[in-house]
């Protein structure tokens, strides 16, 4: 790593590990029958759910690349984003927890080795993103996209899990 990308970088990348562990050990203990339960907030199962943290959230760290290579990002609106959020979980709802274990360690490396190669100034670059209708900065979609949404699906599946938020079985 080069000397100009320790704080900014180095934080954020500490940050998704810490997430990404957590996401693990959560869903390798989950059990059968919770593990079909749907989530109170996204009304999937914690199957699709965790599956979606890695398709749609740790999935995002190729918008950052874009954004640090001064490329457009994709021009999709929140509703088109729902849409294809709905379709994944349909598809990934009965998906066994080694699979979707495998998948998010996959993603996971693909954004721990884009983190480690970017530096602060590439993350503080930005681009237009349709869906706020504004700019936004590589480290902003870190942060709020890659890490925060992912930590909010945790919860989901944390609390539905624990017994709380379970729409249906």
């Amino acid at each position: 790593m080069t000397s100009h990308n320790a704080s900014q970088t180095n934080q954020l990348l500490h940050q998704f590990k810490s997430l990404h562990q957590e996401l693990i050990d959560f869903v390798s203990t989950c059990s059968d029958k919770n593990w079909q339960k749907h989530t109170g907030a996204e009304r999937w199962s914690i199957a699709s759910t965790a599956h979606h943290v890695g398709i749609a959230h740790y999935g995002r760290i190729a918008w950052v690349e874009k954004i640090a290579a001064g490329l457009p990002l994709p021009k999709m609106t929140g509703s088109q984003v729902d849409e294809e959020n709905a379709q994944n979980a349909l598809l990934h709802a009965n998906d066994s927890q080694e699979a979707v274990l495998a998948y998010l360690q996959n993603e996971s490396r693909r954004v721990i080795a884009t983190l480690k190669s970017l530096s602060d100034e590439q993350l503080a670059q930005t681009a237009y993103l349709e869906i706020i209708r504004g700019e936004v900065s590589g480290a902003q979609l870190v942060a709020n996209v890659v890490i925060g949404a992912s930590i909010a699906h945790l919860a989901s599946m944390k609390s539905t899990a624990n017994g709380n938020q379970n729409v249906s079985t």
